[in-house]
């Protein structure tokens, strides 16, 4: 077994074409026990978001980083929100620990926030980057063709959404904002619309002073090919 002191995430001095890293080893070999000395061994005015799928880690990561008073978001909020509650976290410069599915749900927003206080994210885990999306045969003809609420870009079949006064509480409202994440492409054309796919926003990895992802195996996983797709340079921590 690794031992977690020795699994050192990166050294800050050393030179590196990206921003973003691929903590790669196999389960148990003390990637998260790494993350947490990093986290406490970090300068007191280095912010993090810390992202994972188990329950369990979130209470691990509060316990095991007390001095960085890292907080779940809730829906004690007046908004009954947890993304509203991110968002008030983010405007207060706390540290943030969410889950995945919280996580792909920020706004244009958040990365303005997260930019001007230059988080850094560490994700447990890679994330799902790519999903068709559950939307009606109509509605989809109703928003390219027949409202002509948003547009096709010819060359990235991203779709582009024109009608920025469509309100916030509308039927499209989660297709409105998503579109101006930049995170819908089309399968078909716009004359003939087969299905939407959503992509996992990647300004959200671009809005990070440093992304650090816990995981085994990433050339084979699907972030592998979203980051080439995208061309997001990253580099591997061993």
């Amino acid at each position: 077994m690794i031992n977690p002191s020795k699994l050192d995430f990166i050294n800050t001095n050393e030179q590196h074409v990206s921003d973003v890293f691929i903590v790669d080893s196999i389960p148990g070999s003390g990637k998260t026990s790494s993350a947490i000395n990093f986290i406490n061994n970090s300068p007191d005015n280095r912010n993090f978001i810390y992202v994972t799928p188990y329950l369990d880690e979130i209470k691990r990561i509060i316990q095991y980083c007390p001095n960085k008073k890292f907080i779940a978001p809730d829906l004690k909020n007046k908004k009954g929100s947890k993304l509203f509650s991110f968002t008030n976290l983010l405007n207060k410069n706390r540290n943030i620990i969410c889950t995945h599915k919280l996580f792909s749900m920020f706004t244009p927003e958040c990365i303005d926030i997260m930019k001007f206080h230059n988080y850094v994210l560490i994700m447990d885990e890679v994330a799902n980057v790519v999903d068709k999306m559950d939307i009606k045969q109509d509605d989809l003809n109703d928003i390219l063709n027949v409202s002509k609420y948003a547009h096709v870009d010819n060359e990235t079949k991203m779709i582009v959404w024109d009608k920025l006064d469509y309100p916030d509480n509308g039927v499209f409202s989660d297709f409105k904002q998503k579109s101006l994440m930049g995170s819908i492409f089309l399968y078909g054309t716009q004359d003939n619309p087969v299905a939407f796919i959503w992509s996992f926003p990647v300004k959200i990895f671009q809005s990070f002073s440093r992304t650090y992802i816990l995981t085994y195996m990433f050339k084979g996983q699907i972030q592998a090919y979203y980051f080439d797709f995208f061309k997001v340079q990253y580099s591997y921590v061993h």
